[in-house]
Protein backbone atom coordinates (compact mmCIF):
# COMPACT_ATOMS: atom_id res chain seq x y z
CA UNK A 1 0.00 0.00 0.00
CA UNK A 2 0.90 3.32 -0.79
CA UNK A 3 0.38 6.96 0.36
CA UNK A 4 -1.34 8.77 -2.31
CA UNK A 5 -2.13 12.14 -1.03
CA UNK A 6 0.67 14.69 -2.50
CA UNK A 7 3.73 15.20 0.16
CA UNK A 8 4.61 18.74 1.01
CA UNK A 9 6.10 17.49 4.51
CA UNK A 10 6.68 14.17 6.15
CA UNK A 11 8.56 12.56 9.22
CA UNK A 12 8.66 9.38 10.70
CA UNK A 13 8.31 8.95 14.57
CA UNK A 14 10.55 6.68 16.65
CA UNK A 15 7.83 3.88 16.57
CA UNK A 16 7.43 4.01 13.02
CA UNK A 17 4.57 6.22 12.68
CA UNK A 18 4.44 8.01 9.34
CA UNK A 19 3.38 12.13 9.36
CA UNK A 20 2.75 14.32 6.48
CA UNK A 21 1.53 17.48 5.42
CA UNK A 22 -0.15 17.20 2.20
CA UNK A 23 -0.30 20.45 -0.15
CA UNK A 24 -3.92 21.05 1.59
CA UNK A 25 -2.06 21.77 4.64
CA UNK A 26 -3.61 18.86 6.53
CA UNK A 27 -1.66 16.36 8.68
CA UNK A 28 -1.85 13.10 8.45
CA UNK A 29 -1.17 10.20 10.84
CA UNK A 30 -0.73 6.62 8.99
CA UNK A 31 1.08 3.45 11.05
CA UNK A 32 3.78 2.14 9.86
CA UNK A 33 1.68 -0.71 7.38
CA UNK A 34 0.54 3.07 5.44
CA UNK A 35 -3.03 2.94 7.22
CA UNK A 36 -4.57 5.97 7.48
CA UNK A 37 -4.69 6.70 11.55
CA UNK A 38 -5.69 10.65 12.53
CA UNK A 39 -5.87 13.75 10.61
CA UNK A 40 -5.63 17.27 12.04
CA UNK A 41 -6.49 20.67 9.83
CA UNK A 42 -6.23 24.07 11.21
CA UNK A 43 -5.32 26.86 8.24
CA UNK A 44 -5.95 29.85 10.55
CA UNK A 45 -2.35 30.39 10.75
CA UNK A 46 -0.84 29.39 7.31
CA UNK A 47 0.82 26.84 6.82
CA UNK A 48 2.59 24.35 8.78
CA UNK A 49 6.36 24.98 8.47
CA UNK A 50 7.68 21.90 10.39
CA UNK A 51 6.86 19.43 12.11
CA UNK A 52 8.89 17.62 15.27
CA UNK A 53 7.82 14.15 16.20
CA UNK A 54 10.34 13.59 19.11
CA UNK A 55 8.21 12.68 21.17
CA UNK A 56 5.49 10.64 19.66
CA UNK A 57 2.73 11.73 22.39
CA UNK A 58 3.66 15.90 22.00
CA UNK A 59 3.66 16.27 18.28
CA UNK A 60 4.78 19.88 17.61
CA UNK A 61 3.58 21.90 14.78
CA UNK A 62 5.41 25.49 14.37
CA UNK A 63 4.03 28.30 11.42
CA UNK A 64 6.44 30.62 10.47
CA UNK A 65 4.07 32.98 8.79
CA UNK A 66 1.86 33.81 12.16
CA UNK A 67 4.83 32.31 14.95
CA UNK A 68 2.33 30.29 16.36
CA UNK A 69 2.87 26.80 17.82
CA UNK A 70 0.34 23.66 18.12
CA UNK A 71 1.30 20.60 20.43
CA UNK A 72 -0.92 17.74 19.64
CA UNK A 73 -1.03 14.24 21.07
CA UNK A 74 -0.85 10.85 19.34
CA UNK A 75 -4.24 11.18 18.32
CA UNK A 76 -3.87 14.74 16.49
CA UNK A 77 -6.00 16.68 19.37
CA UNK A 78 -4.70 20.14 20.64
CA UNK A 79 -3.21 20.08 23.87
CA UNK A 80 -1.91 23.69 24.14
CA UNK A 81 -1.27 26.47 21.80
CA UNK A 82 1.42 28.97 22.07
CA UNK A 83 1.40 32.33 20.39
CA UNK A 84 5.44 33.09 19.66
CA UNK A 85 4.86 36.75 18.63
CA UNK A 86 4.44 37.91 22.09
CA UNK A 87 8.05 37.80 22.81
CA UNK A 88 10.00 36.91 19.87
CA UNK A 89 10.40 39.30 17.20
CA UNK A 90 10.89 36.95 14.24
CA UNK A 91 11.14 33.12 16.03
CA UNK A 92 12.14 31.26 12.73
CA UNK A 93 12.36 27.90 14.07
CA UNK A 94 10.67 26.03 16.71
CA UNK A 95 11.59 22.57 18.10
CA UNK A 96 11.37 20.07 21.30
CA UNK A 97 14.20 19.67 23.72
CA UNK A 98 14.94 17.24 25.33
CA UNK A 99 13.38 17.57 28.45
CA UNK A 100 9.78 18.36 26.81
CA UNK A 101 9.96 22.33 26.40
CA UNK A 102 10.74 23.62 23.08
CA UNK A 103 13.89 25.89 21.31
CA UNK A 104 13.16 28.69 19.49
CA UNK A 105 15.37 30.39 17.36
CA UNK A 106 14.62 34.51 16.52
CA UNK A 107 16.62 36.04 13.64
CA UNK A 108 16.17 39.47 14.92
CA UNK A 109 17.91 38.90 18.38
CA UNK A 110 20.49 36.10 16.84
CA UNK A 111 19.69 34.23 19.94
CA UNK A 112 18.36 30.76 20.87
CA UNK A 113 15.91 30.70 23.66
CA UNK A 114 14.59 27.38 25.74
CA UNK A 115 11.48 28.08 26.81
CA UNK A 116 7.91 26.32 28.62
CA UNK A 117 5.14 25.77 26.55
CA UNK A 118 3.47 28.35 28.08
CA UNK A 119 6.23 30.49 26.77
CA UNK A 120 8.37 31.05 29.70
CA UNK A 121 11.87 31.72 29.19
CA UNK A 122 14.21 28.82 30.48
CA UNK A 123 17.61 29.21 28.48
CA UNK A 124 18.84 32.10 25.98
CA UNK A 125 22.07 31.85 24.19
CA UNK A 126 24.91 34.14 23.85
CA UNK A 127 24.22 36.28 20.96
CA UNK A 128 24.96 34.02 17.56
CA UNK A 129 25.99 36.96 15.04
CA UNK A 130 29.81 36.48 16.69
CA UNK A 131 29.72 32.05 15.40
CA UNK A 132 29.04 33.12 11.70
CA UNK A 133 24.79 32.75 12.19
CA UNK A 134 24.04 36.57 11.37
CA UNK A 135 21.97 36.72 8.09
CA UNK A 136 20.96 32.87 7.91
CA UNK A 137 17.65 31.42 7.71
CA UNK A 138 17.53 29.02 10.62
CA UNK A 139 14.37 26.94 9.48
CA UNK A 140 14.15 23.47 11.55
CA UNK A 141 15.90 22.90 15.60
CA UNK A 142 16.11 19.00 16.29
CA UNK A 143 17.32 18.03 19.38
CA UNK A 144 18.48 14.47 20.49
CA UNK A 145 20.64 12.96 22.96
CA UNK A 146 21.88 16.73 24.27
CA UNK A 147 22.77 18.01 21.15
CA UNK A 148 20.77 20.72 19.88
CA UNK A 149 21.43 20.92 15.65
CA UNK A 150 20.07 24.52 14.05
CA UNK A 151 19.42 24.01 10.31
CA UNK A 152 19.71 26.90 7.63
CA UNK A 153 18.94 24.59 4.33
CA UNK A 154 21.08 26.35 2.35
CA UNK A 155 24.03 26.70 4.92
CA UNK A 156 23.91 23.77 6.69
CA UNK A 157 24.06 22.80 10.52
CA UNK A 158 24.69 24.80 13.64
CA UNK A 159 25.53 22.46 16.60
CA UNK A 160 24.89 23.73 20.23
CA UNK A 161 24.87 21.98 23.68
CA UNK A 162 21.48 21.82 25.83
CA UNK A 163 22.40 24.83 27.71
CA UNK A 164 22.54 26.98 24.84
CA UNK A 165 26.26 26.60 24.03
CA UNK A 166 27.80 26.79 20.49
CA UNK A 167 29.30 23.70 19.75
CA UNK A 168 30.77 23.84 16.22
CA UNK A 169 29.49 24.33 12.35
CA UNK A 170 29.19 21.86 9.58
CA UNK A 171 28.65 23.92 5.96
CA UNK A 172 26.67 21.83 3.22
CA UNK A 173 24.17 23.41 0.50
CA UNK A 174 20.73 22.58 -1.05
CA UNK A 175 19.36 20.80 2.15
CA UNK A 176 16.15 19.35 1.63
CA UNK A 177 15.03 17.88 5.01
CA UNK A 178 16.97 16.24 7.40
CA UNK A 179 16.89 13.65 10.87
CA UNK A 180 18.88 13.45 13.59
CA UNK A 181 19.25 10.67 16.11
CA UNK A 182 22.00 12.26 18.76
CA UNK A 183 25.21 10.52 16.98
CA UNK A 184 24.25 10.98 12.89
CA UNK A 185 22.48 14.36 11.13
CA UNK A 186 20.51 12.31 8.50
CA UNK A 187 20.05 14.59 5.15
CA UNK A 188 18.37 14.63 1.52
CA UNK A 189 19.62 17.12 -1.32
CA UNK A 190 19.47 17.05 -4.59
CA UNK A 191 22.44 14.07 -5.06
CA UNK A 192 21.06 12.39 -2.67
CA UNK A 193 21.00 11.07 0.95
CA UNK A 194 24.16 11.46 3.28
CA UNK A 195 25.35 11.58 6.74
CA UNK A 196 27.05 13.70 9.07
CA UNK A 197 29.02 11.97 12.51
CA UNK A 198 28.68 13.93 15.08
CA UNK A 199 31.41 11.95 17.38
CA UNK A 200 33.83 11.78 14.08
CA UNK A 201 32.73 14.79 12.11
CA UNK A 202 32.70 13.27 9.24
CA UNK A 203 30.67 13.07 6.06
CA UNK A 204 29.28 10.11 4.24
CA UNK A 205 27.16 9.44 0.92
CA UNK A 206 24.81 6.76 0.88
CA UNK A 207 22.99 7.18 -2.30
CA UNK A 208 23.27 9.35 -5.81
CA UNK A 209 20.19 9.71 -7.00
CA UNK A 210 17.63 12.22 -7.08
CA UNK A 211 15.98 13.14 -3.44
CA UNK A 212 12.53 15.20 -4.26
CA UNK A 213 11.93 18.29 -2.50
CA UNK A 214 9.37 17.73 0.51
CA UNK A 215 8.71 20.89 2.10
Amino acid sequence: MDIKVPVRLAKVDKLGNIYIVDIKNRLIKYDNTYTELYRYANNKHGFISTIDVSNPLRIVLFYDDFNQVRILDNTLSVISELDLSQQFLDASACGVSNDGNLWVYDAVQFKLFKISDQGRQLIVSDNVGSFGMAGMHISEILESDNIVVLCDYTRGFWFFDNFGRYVYHFPVQGVNSFQFDGKLVIYYTGTGLKTFSIQQKERQILAISSVPKTD
